[in-house]
């Protein structure tokens, strides 16, 4: 067939038209886009956001000392109270790996006040508030593991060689203070399970720890010049966590104890001068008493070392409770249909000062409270969170007259703000978390929202858009949740990696729904204790529910939903994507439970799941590598090699159960990354696989 060059031409130019207007229609369709979620952003953008993580004020009052930190690593910055400015001391601190660090993180200043001190994950540093080069303090690669600063900033303790070491900062050679104990620190597991590190006495003189034994602890105390080691409180066979606090005057030791089946919990005073044990405070409960893994006393004590505070869920809420240091005139401080999380003394000790969701269950504000018991004042007025999982704790100024906290609203991300307890000066940012790119270009929107799951039970979440998202038209969505104890559905952004990777979806046009399923925190005991034996069974009505909840918004594409989830939640993902298989189109599970098999016997998996003697059947319902043929959406499967909570044999044996079912799946695995990811590479892989990910099987095809 001959075609002439004039046909040629005139089918080329056909050709050329038609590419450029499917050109100029894409790149429309993309601009359009653009508008539409604000996404004029990267990933890396997003993982240049740091949030206040630490505040310390300076011995004087004058100034305070910050650490914001994020995905990439951290900067310290200073602030001055009598010019009201800040300046950056340190930039570009490595990101804390707690899988290899030999520090514990920290955040002080020295006592003279000229410098600050913090940690890298291998080393100490300081700063001077002038500014510089940062001084080496010390090195965790020239001494141990687990590396701790005394309080008077004098000597260093240490693990090496299974036994607890100190060294002097001034001279000296390392010594040894105990004697065949056996720590473990390589993979971080025997001795991580303590919960907590060595515990320095506030006159630097004495160090307490825990020794495990075959199932419990022992609890000694030490001194730091050596010797033999005083052994506290009767040891007995029951314990599965302890924590200790030490009095501000060195001479007592708080001592909180959570029994292995969860049922009991008790608070103990040992006195050193005395040699005795007093019992301050003691909980039960048939199903269990506790909300975690420890015991959720969260001790402090008073300056003065007279009395002591603790929260306890006795009555059904987590209330704040004070008594002295023998026991006695126990009284409940908080009474109320809400929690408590966190509090702190005021410096006269006539005020005690708390992080509360009263009167609004997706918030975390501050209120005080007389420490002898009166009426609550709240002293931040606002609607948001004032606390977040990795967000740096309030901090009071020495004169009792200021606080530094951060804060985050249902549109405003974190940023750490300065106010008068008295409440007469206008409070004042001090520094926005958001890299200046991002600044006037993203805008969230969370909304509290709630539905009821199969049962009528009354789930709560929160719902997380772009502020600019256009409810004429369908988006895709995502639900997320952890499932465990803890909080999600919060008004306020938190420092965490997944909240990070959720905010930047939202700015790309997805709707995102944090879902508190039944057995999570804030709502009360009968709401936690409703996840008694439903771990994966009802909590999948809840979560199928919150994706109901989305399809009749209007705005969500039905076909376009998907769930994420980590750790428990990642189990919750895969469970409720075979147990409710039409729901959800796509999952996404990171660090997931697939095979309750490996933790069968722990109390954590038989109050969620069943005992596996006791009731088998359910166990093996619970467990979703049984359940893998009745899938029917897209899996993403992340894991990293690294993760001594969720061993890699059990995702294995998850990803060769979806093979051989014949499973539309992708599996990726990141080298030495633990249970959480610590690696700027590894995160910023995640969040681009994710996108792509999600945009495939849940955006609708433009």
């Amino acid at each position: 067939m001959e075609v002439s060059m004039k046909n040629l031409s005139r089918q080329k130019k056909v050709t050329l038209f038609a590419f450029i207007v499917v050109a100029v229609c894409f790149l429309m369709n993309g601009t359009l886009l653009a508008q539409k979620t604000g996404s004029v952003f990267d990933v890396d953008d997003f993982l240049d956001i740091k949030i206040p993580s630490s505040i310390a004020w300076s011995p004087d009052g004058k100034h305070i000392a910050y650490q914001a930190s994020g995905p990439k690593g951290s900067d310290i910055y200073l602030y001055s109270l009598e010019k009201g400015i800040s300046k950056k001391l340190v930039s570009g601190i490595p990101y804390y790996d707690y899988l290899r660090a030999s520090t514990e993180p920290e955040f002080r200043w020295t006592s003279d006040g000229k410098h600050i001190i913090y940690t890298t994950g291998q080393e100490y540093y300081t700063i001077s508030l002038e500014g510089g080069e940062p001084q080496l303090l010390i090195s965790g690669l020239l001494l141990g593991k687990m590396l701790r600063l005394s309080p008077d900033q004098k000597n260093v303790s240490f693990l090496r060689d299974g036994d607890i070491w100190v060294q002097s900062l001034a001279k000296g050679t390392p010594k040894r203070i105990t004697q065949s104990q056996g720590f473990l620190t390589e993979d971080r597991q025997r001795f991580t399970r303590l919960y907590q590190g060595l515990q320095w006495s506030p006159d630097g003189s004495k160090i307490a720890y825990l020794s495990p034994t075959e199932t419990s602890y022992k609890i000694g105390m030490v001194s730091i010049e050596g010797g033999e080691t005083a052994w506290l409180i009767t040891d007995e066979d029951i314990w599965s966590s302890i924590t200790l606090a030490w009095s501000p005057d060195s001479q007592k030791i708080a001592v909180s104890r959570l029994s292995r089946d969860f049922t009991r919990k008790e608070l103990e005073v040992y006195s050193i001068s005395e040699d005795k044990v007093y019992t301050i405070w003691k909980d039960k409960d048939d199903k269990f008493v506790n909300y975690g893994n420890t015991p959720s006393f969260r001790v402090l004590w008073s300056p003065d070392s007279s009395r002591i505070a603790y929260l306890s869920n006795r009555d059904g809420w987590m209330h704040l409770y004070v008594a002295n240091a023998e026991g006695k005139d126990a009284r409940q401080l908080t009474k109320g249909d809400y929690d408590v999380f966190t509090y702190f003394w005021s410096v006269n000790q006539k005020e005690i000062f708390l992080i509360s969701n009263k009167d609004r269950r997706h918030q975390r504000m501050i209120w005080s409270i007389p420490s002898n018991g009166g009426q609550m004042r709240q002293i931040i007025k606002r609607e948001g969170i004032c606390l977040a999982r990795g967000c740096a704790i309030p901090s009071l100024s020495p004169d009792g007259k200021y606080l530094a906290y951060t804060f985050s609203g249902p549109n405003e991300p974190p940023g750490l703000w300065l106010s008068s307890i008295s409440g007469k000066a206008d409070s004042k940012n001090l520094y926005v978390s958001l890299p200046k790119k991002l600044r006037n270009k993203i805008e969230t929107h969370m909304e509290p929202v709630s539905f009821k799951s199969s049962d009528g039970l009354v789930i709560p979440a929160v719902l997380l858009t772009a502020k600019n998202l256009s409810r004429k038209e369908k988006h895709p969505a995502l639900v997320h949740m952890y499932g465990g104890w803890g909080q999600m559905a919060l008004s306020g952004w938190g420092l965490g990696f997944k909240s990070i990777i959720l905010n930047y979806l939202a700015q790309k046009g997805y709707v995102i729904l944090f879902v508190d399923p039944r057995g999570s925190e804030g709502y009360g005991d009968d709401f936690v204790k409703a996840g008694y034996l439903e771990g994966g069974g009802k909590q999948v009505d809840d979560l199928a529910a919150g994706a109901n909840y989305l399809k009749n918004l209007g705005y969500v594409e039905p076909e376009g939903i998907g769930i994420y989830g980590h750790s428990t939640g990642g189990f919750l993902t895969v469970q409720t994507m075979v147990q409710a298989p039409d729901v959800f189109a796509a999952g996404i599970t990171q660090a997931g439970v697939y095979d309750w098999e490996i933790w069968k016997y722990s109390t954590y998996v038989y109050i969620r799941y069943g005992h596996p003697d006791k009731e088998p059947s359910l166990y093996r319902q619970r467990t979703p590598v049984y359940h893998v043929d009745k899938l029917k959406g897209a899996l993403l499967v992340f894991k990293g090699t690294k993760d001594y909570n969720e061993p890699m044999s059990d995702t294995y044996k998850f990803v060769k159960a979806l093979i051989k079912a014949d499973k539309e799946f992708e599996f990726m695995v990141y080298p030495d990354e633990p249970h959480g990811l610590v690696k700027p590479e590894t995160k910023r892989d995640f969040i681009k696989r994710a996108e792509r990910f999600l945009d495939k099987y849940l955006r609708k095809k433009y």
